[in-house]
């Protein structure tokens, strides 16, 4: 489809000398062009003269760096494209702009041929910014500019008078239709009324839809036809405008974008923290196709076909299909009646397409074929029809339009599929929009000037419906009252004489429209009479949709009842916390207070905006008040403490880089490894300190924010040396711009049992002191300090607070399940060896991958658990070592038995409620002997029932309810925190395979299967060599962006990721004494976590589970409650505490300097002492020795600097029992405790 460019150019020319030529303009968002080249302005730009677009308006946001990149680049374009651009400078978006930054803007590129200009004059708009209406007096003498802002916030009215008539014409915002109703022209009409002389550009866009919560944004305005019927009006309204600009070219964030995605421009998704990216595989470019055809009808009244095509629009997702996110339609923010968008947005396939002739036209949905039909067609045939069919309650697949003309099909539009499958369980309500184009025709040409013609269609609203029917089909639509869909030639009725007036009391709208219809035949008594009169002056327009002006709050939102009776009435009514009892004309708002940025202080309720609107209006009541987060307490994206520095990684060499096995367990080198973690946002420096001896190698150095440093040190063995005690190993370390300090101390104590010795002296922060002993092995241990100088310090010397997640409620509360990083346990219920009656031969060493049982592997932070579960020859059901249902045998032997796991969790939940707790059953199958065929391991449905049947014996499960949204990694935390009563919940899903037929799963129960339920990367590295698990598993970090959105390649790349920190061994790898799954946990693969692994994660990149073997032990070796091993939890808290990933925390981040957020939040408090968390974290003060002896506080004269035989005594002058000391006896694992005095 072309028009005659000589006839186009000819007939512009001649109006030329008249009035300024129409143009019709595409409105750009800037912003979203940050990666763009040169080569990508001009393909948007080829795109947009393809469809008649004569100018982009560039909507640049204030100090946006993208504006300097973009300008230039967009500018040298458009020239070598003879396409044209103009500033629409956006006061909304960062504030308001600099005046002198406007005037240099305009005067560097107002001169440039490619700048549209009008009378010679720069074009300039704006989007919004009345407040500055001044600015512009000056900004105009200085440039010499054309001035047509859009200050729709205002009114037509008002912004014609702002800065003495600064304005030379005005831009309308008001695109989109308020309620379930069609767009008018009443707001266009409005303009017409004040502007005079002035130039008026009108807005028209295909759609609205909007969920942005970072922005306040959730609502939906009807689009369905609009993109038809208001062309429809551009072409027919009686006062044609004089410039048209569209709404928009790519706003994504919005849904009314006609320029092609670009996964590049969808940064609104990520600031505007949107559930979902519903821009993603929704194209909207078919909607440009009809563009020539229309602008050339609206500039000319006339246009040319030379190719047919047809055009489709709808939506996926049907209303009721999933959850509507929340979003209403109209929006209370702006005084709105709301809707649901079940009542607003129409289940209908929409269609417009371009003939020369009429067409049959039908729809097939998912192979099911309807008859179309037109609800409108042009004028003598040629131009755009449009109709719609319904979608249907039970339609769903893939969208076929097909259009033929006598049997011949013209074109066809294979489109996306209907579906109930919903991103993040929310209704997807932009629509996919496609289209298709038949072969070239002869030109056929409309007639020569539509314009011209009568009204033949239109419609009023309200009062004014039946006349404005009558009077538009009959060839007489003014548009201060009633709106024309369509042009032709009228046939009205004969006159009878009668002459009509406004019904007594009646708006002077209907003075010409009572006139024309009494005196041709419809003159309603019920707005007409004949009484002469020239109607009332109203003092409000009777076109406005009603406003609430009464209400209350919603059954069971009583807090709001103050609030829903104050905002109701003056039309702020949100439906999800307001109920409207009536309406009517919009009361009058009362001022603005200086009371701003006011919300429901309890921050687990959404109040809609309730406490902002009464409180910025004179009502806050006591339920309001100013949180923490927001007023410079939310999370920005420039507050950062990770540090980007490299730290050396040297000694991951040794833990088999180079593909060897694991060194002997009996070191025969000297070396010690001491890997110091620092999640705090300092740098830890590394200080000058006695000159250590007896060591050949001695290498510790800074650790910077965010960042693990593995320290090395060498003992001197040589014969030379006389005493392996006195080695005098020091480094401190000093938190950079504090006062704080603390000590590593590397020492031996050669012959004792504890021969290899690290002590970690915590007492320059306020903290305590503990000794690690080993005997005769090389571990590398790990110190993790996370924390600040302003909200105190959590440490790994000793567990912190056992219910760890309920102690970080409000920092993790609202975070989805897959951001919220937990501890697991890899084949977590093999901890011990028991065959349980089936003697499958394992052993401690080739099977137990566990030392603690299901309760204290809770206990020491563990979250997530991956059990396999088997029945042993048809019987109980127990853990075991198994990888995969139908191996001949197992790895190895059974572990703890299912009624044992049950009454660990329970015991658990019960002591420690408000945890998540997710059991991941990989594996179902039986072990029979007597069964050779491995197809009979797999279980009968009744053993299935049976096992789903002994689950349900598991406490606080999470409840049904939470299936209403079937991907549960995109929850927020607090579902299941606050499930069961505060309680928390246990999240149970089954992995294991089952034959066709049988239950996988008991919804009703709480018993999931992991696939339908959870969008998760379970990846095992499947190697031998810790080294390589640890390149492998960080190297996956890179699949999963945490930013919300589905990445391009792979849709579900933010998702619940299990990085599986472990290795997998063969027999060859334990064939003797001491090698087992444990050591090889405990002495290699578990520490490269901190070594290696920790400096791989960043805010943006971290796993969801840190899953391995030998969870909580220091040393497989020592299995005592008092010698678990804190690391893991430690280091989960602190990768909470710095995670500085804004769309994963709404928050700022608790450590940063001059935050709020912590006192009002309840994680952290400056009202508390620096070393005590408010949260329950006690950060520990005592004394911890190495054979378990443990003092609550260290006794007065302690030498921290010294080691301690087990049989030194300490002199304590407080007795045991008391608060000062507290002795803690070892259960004969190890040597006595050292004796308190």
């Amino acid at each position: 489809m072309k028009l005659p460019v000589t006839a186009l150019t000819s007939l512009l020319a001649c109006g030329a000398g008249l009035a300024e030529a129409k143009a019709v303009f595409a409105h750009f968002m800037v912003t979203n062009t940050k990666s763009f080249g040169l080569d990508d302005w001009k393909n948007e730009i080829q795109l947009a003269k393809r469809a008649s677009i004569d100018a982009f308006a560039l909507d640049m946001a204030s100090d946006d760096p993208a504006n300097d990149v973009a300008l230039p680049l967009a500018f040298d374009a458009a020239v070598a494209l003879e396409f044209e651009l103009f500033f629409s400078f956006d006061y909304a978006g960062n504030g308001p702009w600099a005046k002198s930054v406007v005037t240099d803007m305009i005067s560097t590129y107002g001169s440039s041929i490619a700048y549209h200009k009008r009378a010679g004059k720069p074009f300039v708009s704006t989007f919004e910014g009345p407040a500055n209406a001044i600015d512009w007096q000056d900004i105009k003498r200085d440039t010499d500019c054309f001035f047509m802002p859009d200050w729709s916030s205002i009114g037509a009215q008002r912004a014609v008078q702002l800065a003495n008539g600064v304005a030379d014409g005005l831009f309308s915002w008001d695109a989109w239709p308020k309620g379930p109703a069609d767009m008018t022209t009443y707001p266009d009409a409005s303009y017409y009324d004040f502007l005079g002389s002035k130039p008026y550009m009108m807005p028209v866009s295909p759609w609205f839809y909007t969920n942005l919560p970072g922005y306040d944004k959730n609502w939906l305005w009807r689009g369905d036809d609009l993109w038809f019927q208001r062309w429809q009006q551009v072409i027919s309204f009686d006062r044609q405008p004089d410039y048209i600009q569209i709404i928009s070219w790519n706003d994504f964030g919005e849904s009314h974008y006609i320029g092609p995605l670009d996964d590049r421009q969808y940064d609104a998704f990520d600031i505007g923290r949107a559930p979902f990216n519903y821009a993603k595989d929704m194209p909207h470019d078919g909607w440009r196709e009809t563009l020539p055809y229309y602008i050339s009808m609206y500039k000319l009244g006339s246009a040319t076909i030379t190719r047919e095509l047809v055009v489709t629009w709808y939506r996926v997702n049907k209303n009721g299909a999933c959850s509507d996110g929340g979003t209403t339609g109209n929006t209370a923010s702006q005084l709105q009646f709301e809707y649901s968008p079940s009542v607003m947005m129409q289940d209908r396939v929409f269609y417009d397409v371009l003939l020369t002739s009429n067409a049959h036209v039908e729809v097939s949905i998912g192979g099911v074929v309807q008859e179309g039909s037109w609800d409108q067609g042009p004028y003598q045939g040629v131009g755009v029809y449009h109709g719609s069919v319904p979608i249907g309650g039970a339609h769903s697949g893939p969208v076929v339009v097909t259009v033929k003309r006598a049997g011949t099909t013209i074109a066809t539009v294979n489109g996306a599929s209907i579906t109930r499958n919903c991103a993040e369980g929310i209704n997807n309500y932009n629509p996919w929009v496609g289209s298709a184009a038949g072969p070239s025709v002869s030109a056929v040409h409309t007639h020569s000037d539509v314009q011209s013609l009568d009204c033949v269609e239109g419609f009023g609203v309200y009062e004014f419906t039946g006349v404005c029917d009558f009077a538009c089909a009959n060839g007489y639509c003014p548009s201060a009252a009633c709106t024309c869909l369509r042009k032709g030639e009228a046939n009205p009725p004969n006159p009878t004489g009668v002459t009509g007036y406004p019904r007594l009391g009646k708006s002077g709208s209907f003075v010409g429209l009572c006139s024309f219809d009494c005196n041709h035949g419809y003159c309603p008594d019920s707005v007409c009479g004949t009484i002469p009169n020239d109607g009332v002056l109203l003092g409000y327009s009777p076109f406005l949709p009603p406003a609430c002006t009464g209400g209350t709050a919603r059954a069971g939102l009583g807090a709001f009842q103050g609030l829903c009776d104050f905002g109701c009435h003056l039309g702020f009514c949100p439906i999800h916390a307001c109920t409207c009892l009536s309406t009517g004309i919009l009361v009058q708002t009362p001022p603005k207070t200086d009371k701003s940025g006011y919300s429901f202080l309890d921050e687990s309720v959404d109040d809609h905006g309730l406490c902002k609107f009464a409180c910025e209006h004179g009502y806050c009541p006591d339920v309001c008040g100013k949180r923490p987060v927001g007023g410079g307490n939310e999370c920005l994206v420039g507050d950062r403490m990770y540090s980007d520095e490299d730290v050396p990684q040297e000694g991951v060499g040794v833990w088999s880089w180079d593909g060897q096995k694991l060194d002997h367990a009996e070191d025969t080198d000297g070396t010690q490894y001491v890997t110091i973690v620092n999640l705090t946002p300092y740098r830890m420096v590394h200080t000058p300190g006695p000159e250590p001896y007896q060591f050949s190698v001695w290498e510790f150095g800074d650790v910077p924010s965010g960042k693990a440093r593995e320290n090395e040190v060498m003992y001197d063995t040589g014969l030379h040396v006389r005493s392996f005690v006195d080695t005098n190993g020091y480094a401190n370390y000093k938190l950079e711009g504090t006062d704080k300090t603390f000590k590593v101390h590397v020492t031996t104590h050669i012959p004792d049992r504890y021969e290899r010795r690290v002590v970690f002296d915590l007492g320059g922060m306020g903290m305590g002191w503990r000794e690690l002993g080993f005997p005769g092995e090389r571990v590398s241990v790990a110190l993790i300090i996370t924390g600040s100088e302003e909200y105190g310090y959590v440490n790994s010397l000793q567990l912190n607070n056992i219910a760890w997640m309920r102690s970080m409620y409000d920092v993790i509360k609202d975070r989805h399940l897959r951001h919220v990083v937990v501890p697991g346990a890899h084949d977590a219920a093999a901890s011990k060896i028991s065959d349980g009656g089936w003697f499958g031969g394992g052993t401690s060493l080739n099977t137990a991958t566990q030392s603690l049982d299901h309760y204290n592997q809770l206990r020491v932070g563990v979250r997530y658990f991956d059990m396999r579960i088997v029945s042993i020859n048809g019987g109980d059901f127990w853990g075991a070592h198994v990888n995969d249902e139908t191996s001949a045998a197992p790895l190895g032997a059974t572990g703890e038995s299912l009624d044992d796991l049950i009454l660990g969790i329970n015991r658990f939940t019960t002591d420690y409620p408000g945890e998540v707790i997710v059991w991941s059953i990989r594996y179902m199958t039986d072990l029979d002997n007597k069964k050779h065929s491995s197809d009979d391991r797999y279980w009968s449905a009744n053993k299935a029932a049976e096992f789903y049947t002994q689950l349900e014996r598991i406490n606080n499960r999470c409840p049904p309810d939470l299936g209403s949204n079937p991907t549960f990694d995109k929850r927020p935390l607090k579902d299941f925190m606050d499930a069961n009563d505060g309680k928390g919940c246990v999240l149970i899903f089954t992995k294991g395979e089952l034959r066709d037929g049988i239950a996988k799963d008991r919804t009703s129960s709480s018993i999931y299967r992991l696939g339908d339920h959870l969008d998760l990367d379970d990846y095992w590295a499947e190697d031998n060599r810790p080294g390589r698990v640890a390149q492998k598993q960080t190297a996956r970090l890179l699949d999963h962006t945490r930013d919300g959105m589905p990445d391009a390649g792979d849709p579900d790349d933010d998702n619940y990721f299990i990085m599986q920190w472990q290795v997998t061994l063969g027999l060859g790898d334990m064939a003797l004494p001491p090698f087992s799954i444990q050591l090889v946990a405990n002495q290699a693969t578990n520490p490269g976590l901190y070594n290696y692994g920790v400096n791989e994660m960043t805010p943006e990149y971290f796993p969801t589970v840190i899953m391995h073997d030998a969870v909580g032990l220091f040393h497989i070796s020592d299995l005592s409650f008092e010698n678990y091993n804190p690391m893991m939890q430690t280091l989960v808290i602190g990768l909470y505490m710095v995670s500085q990933n804004c769309n994963v925390s709404k928050i700022k981040h608790p450590f940063l300097e001059g935050a709020e957020a912590a006192a009002g939040s309840g994680f952290l408090s400056r009202a508390r002492s620096p070393a005590r968390v408010s949260s329950g974290f006690q950060t520990f003060r005592g004394v911890i020795f190495a054979n378990g002896t443990v003092l609550d506080e260290a006794p007065p004269g302690f030498c921290r600097t010294c080691t301690y035989n087990d049989t030194v005594a300490v002199d304590h002058p407080e007795v045991n029992g008391t608060d000062g000391a507290r002795r803690r006896w070892r259960r004969g694992v190890m040597s006595s405790p050292v004796t308190v005095w």
